[in-house]
């Protein structure tokens, strides 16, 4: 890891990020770079409410250090590495842990197709510390609830994921649909749904051990374990300004996001 690589990320309505463990941690032009905003009292990088989400690495050309703050619709379109389209939207911020309210995703490109009912394919997570999307077999229905209602899906975990905090998760999967006007036929169509993970990913967390620790895996594949990791004080990432601290509010109401 160089000096200059992300190494800390707050996933939120709009996300921040901390840039390298020495000087470029305060150098102002980071944040510039990544069309973000620097943080005098803690050195972090906010994004902006018109783009929101850090994508890291991103493929932009130039001297950006390969991170930077991107439209939401530009991450749901597919933006850099194995990322596909996702029709279903919009790309929003959902929790990592179970018993929270479900979230409403639609195919905002085609609201003539009916979705009688879907089932999870696979999932796909995009960690900060890598450019592409991993698979994560172990992320199968026992943790995710999916309920179409009124040509919509409902997603809901049922078991908390505390490991995909500051993660962009996709899930794929199989819709049975019926277009309108078409009598009695009935399709299944791949589809899927990107959204981010609220919560922070540090690089310490990661690459961090403690003679306490012992770690099989990394935690960017496989089935979570229950490790005991020793991480570095990360409270000063929590940005609480007033375009932040409302994890209530979606980013797709945001005007220029679409």
């Amino acid at each position: 890891m160089t000096s200059c690589e992300v190494v800390l990320v707050n996933r939120n309505v709009i996300d921040s990020f901390r840039v390298g463990k020495d000087g470029c941690t305060y150098d102002t032009s980071v944040c510039v770079n990544s069309q973000a905003k620097w943080i005098k009292s803690n050195g972090l990088c906010l994004c902006s409410v018109s783009k929101p989400n850090l994508r890291n690495p991103t493929t932009r050309p130039g001297n950006d250090k390969g991170h930077g703050c991107i439209y939401s619709g530009s991450i749901r379109a597919g933006v850099g590495g194995s990322f596909n389209y996702c029709a279903l939207g919009p790309f929003k911020l959902i929790s990592y842990k179970r018993g929270e309210s479900a979230r409403k995703f639609s195919d905002i490109d085609n609201p003539k197709v009916v979705m009688n009912s879907c089932s999870l394919r696979h999932t796909q997570v995009k960690f900060p510390d890598n450019a592409t999307e991993m698979e994560q077999q172990w992320l199968d229905e026992s943790y995710v609830d999916l309920n179409v209602s009124n040509n919509a899906i409902y997603f809901k975990w049922k078991r908390s994921v505390p490991n995909l905090q500051g993660t962009i998760i996709t899930f794929n999967l199989y819709c049975e649909v019926k277009i309108s006007g078409i009598k009695h036929v009935q399709y299944y169509h791949r589809k899927c749904l990107r959204a981010k993970v609220l919560g922070i990913w540090s690089a310490d967390a990661v690459s961090v051990q403690t003679e306490r620790t012992k770690v099989s895996e990394p935690t960017t594949s496989g089935q979570p374990k229950s490790l005991q990791i020793t991480t570095k004080t990360i409270s000063s990432a929590i940005v609480t300004t007033t375009e932040s601290k409302n994890d209530g509010v979606e980013i797709d109401s945001v005007r220029g996001d679409n």
